[in-house]
């Protein structure tokens, strides 16, 4: 590297190793992003020094979590990576996490998706996955198709194959269009009554007409079919057959006649297993090393985390909303905090709660706070689906202090599940 490159790792360092003292942080972004500002072509010095090339995660669910997988699945096989663990994936993140493991082999970076023309280019990805385009953050996304057009736009600087989610018939168009090699995962079926409230994607991307649907897993995520031109699903090359869904706290899945158990929850959870195997493939894993591999993972960061009485479910859009409100259900939880914010890292806009089946908990909510700097908005979205709100609590660390004395779950986004961690876990923790 040039004495400049070298001048903005060690000052970068510095800083992020300051950040860490200071109890602000995890240091990863705010390293790669002094770094960065000081010379932008540290980038690129620094990816060159990484032999086996990188697997670049994309989508709106399942970034951090598809990562983690992989990069266990890696971990299994001695091989050494880099990986932005903390979710940091803007150009900050990316480049604190390489600076951070100056030796690795392989990379396994999740990449912001109105961000990756900054970031992918740079890596030319031997791997990417898509896993799901979904309403998230109107402020900053717009609406799906822009983040549609983001994925197709990075997918021209992949010197390998695409990883696709089957079941989203919009990042099937586009993966048809890219002109690179695909190889499809989905499930072969899911609950018996989907959500179809939050979907977004549900018209052909080839002639425009409505697509039919004979299954919906989640939002437009499903088994699908054009009457108008013939066009429909792929099958997958990797299924997905859940065997077990328990809530938030385990999942058994079926993959190429191989069982899966985790301790998470969640239809994502599928979802990213059979990314994860499809992606091992590409780089010659086969689907038993995987599953091996896999075996009793644990949820990562607020997806699905169990601390102390509390289940930390993350919530950052409709999608997701219903996801965690079905996991809710299906463990039985009568005590729920509920905490939304509206910072950057959130999204400014919180009308998607309005899309949120709220409605389902009626059933099981006995007793329910919630909090945060949009409290109100929430008391009254739960109003109108008819579930009685018990405190309005703004600060997250006393609402927790009314429900942690027994089991209860914690439906969040993202900055107030950081708070909420940070407290259940007496420690400091911020923004990566």
């Amino acid at each position: 590297m040039s004495l400049r490159q070298i001048v903005a790792a060690r000052t970068g360092r510095l800083v992020g190793a300051a950040s860490r003292l200071t109890g602000f942080g995890a240091g990863e972004a705010v390293t790669g992003k002094l770094a960065h500002a000081i010379d932008p072509t540290l980038l690129s010095a620094l990816a060159s020094r990484v032999p086996e090339g990188f697997v670049v995660v994309m989508g709106t669910n399942g970034k951090t979590s598809t990562a983690a997988m992989l990069t266990r699945v890696l971990n299994a096989q001695r091989r050494n990576v880099v990986t932005n663990a903390t979710g940091a994936n803007l150009v900050g993140g990316v480049v604190g996490a390489l600076i951070k493991h100056p030796h690795a082999e392989i990379g396994i970076l999740e990449v912001d998706e109105a961000a990756a023309r900054s970031i992918v280019p740079t890596l030319e990805p031997r791997v990417m996955i898509w896993t799901n385009v979904l309403r998230d953050q109107l402020d900053r996304y717009f609406e799906t198709d822009i983040v549609i057009r983001h994925l197709e736009n990075a997918a021209v600087s992949v010197r390998g194959s695409l990883v696709v989610n089957a079941d989203d018939p919009g990042l099937v168009g586009a993966a048809e269009r890219s002109g690179k090699p695909v190889v499809y995962y989905g499930l072969t079926h899911a609950r018996d009554e989907g959500s179809a409230l939050a979907a977004d994607s549900a018209n052909c991307p080839r002639c425009g007409a409505p697509l039919r649907y004979d299954a919906r897993y989640l939002g437009h995520l499903g088994r699908y079919a054009c009457d108008g031109c013939g066009w429909k699903r792929p099958e997958p090359d990797v299924a997905v057959e859940p065997v077990e869904l328990r809530g938030a706290q385990r999942i058994t899945v079926r993959v190429c006649e191989v069982d899966v158990t985790l301790q998470t929850g969640g239809l994502g959870a599928a979802y990213n297993v059979g990314a994860t195997v499809a992606a091992a493939r590409q780089l010659g894993i086969d689907e038993h090393a995987t599953a091996k591999a896999l075996e009793g993972m644990t949820a990562v960061f607020g997806r699905g985390e169990t601390i102390g009485n509390g289940v930390l479910l993350l919530m950052k859009n409709p999608a997701g909303g219903n996801e965690g409100v079905m996991q809710v259900l299906e463990d039985g939880y009568s005590r729920i905090l509920v905490a939304i914010n509206d910072r950057h890292a959130d999204g400014l806009d919180v009308s998607w709660l309005w899309d949120v089946e709220f409605e389902r908990l009626k059933t099981t909510a006995r007793y329910v706070v919630v909090s945060g700097d949009r409290a109100q908005d929430m008391a009254v979205r739960l109003k109108y689906a008819g579930i009685a709100v018990d405190v309005i609590e703004p600060d997250i660390k006393r609402a927790l202090d009314l429900v942690r004395a027994e089991p209860f779950a914690f439906l969040a986004t993202y900055t107030a599940m950081l708070d909420a961690r940070a407290s259940l876990k007496g420690k400091s923790e911020r923004l990566a």
